[in-house]
C-alpha cells in the first residue's frame, strides 16, 4: 500500500505526472502483546492488541464473553502506528476478583474478523517471610 507516481517523458516539455494511490484491502489480523498477563487486585492493568486491516478495523473487548463498555472499571484508547497498523488498549482502572478471566479482543471489518484471547490472572500473593511448619 503506497502512494506511485507516473511520469512520462518524451523529450518535449512539459513532462505530465499522474499519482495513484494504492490500497490492498485485507480482514483484520490480531495480534495480543501478551497471551498471558499476571495482576493483584487493585492493581492497574492494561491489556494490548495490535491490529492490521484495511480498511481499518472496529474493535471491541470482551471479558468471558460479556462486551465492555468504557466505564469506573474499564477503559478503551487506540492508536494509529501506520496506515493499516493500530494499538489497542483496554485499561481496567482497579482488578477485582471478578475481573480475572478470558478478554477477547475482537477486530472486523468489511472483509472479515478475527480476534486474540489475553488471559487475566491474579499474581501470586508476596510472603512476608514467615514459613510455619508443624
Amino acid at each position: 500500500m503506497s502512494e506511485y507516481v507516473c511520469v512520462a517523458n518524451n523529450g518535449i516539455p512539459p513532462d505530465e505526472s499522474w499519482t495513484v494511490k494504492l490500497h490492498v484491502t485485507f480482514e483484520p489480523i490480531v495480534i495480543p502483546q501478551a497471551t498471558v498477563v499476571e495482576a493483584r487486585s487493585g492493581s492497574l492493568v492494561r491489556l494490548v492488541c495490535n491490529v492490521e486491516a484495511w480498511p481499518r478495523a472496529h474493535v471491541t473487548w470482551s471479558l468471558d464473553d460479556i462486551e465492555l463498555f468504557d466505564s469506573n472499571k474499564y477503559s478503551t484508547e487506540q492508536a494509529v502506528a501506520e496506515k493499516y497498523k493500530s494499538v489497542h488498549v483496554l485499561e481496567i482502572k482497579e482488578v477485582g476478583k471478578d475481573q480475572f478471566g478470558l478478554y477477547r479482543c475482537v477486530a472486523s471489518n468489511d472483509y472479515g474478523k478475527h480476534f486474540a484471547d489475553i488471559r487475566l490472572i491474579e499474581s501470586p500473593q508476596q510472603s512476608n517471610g514467615v514459613l510455619l511448619t508443624e
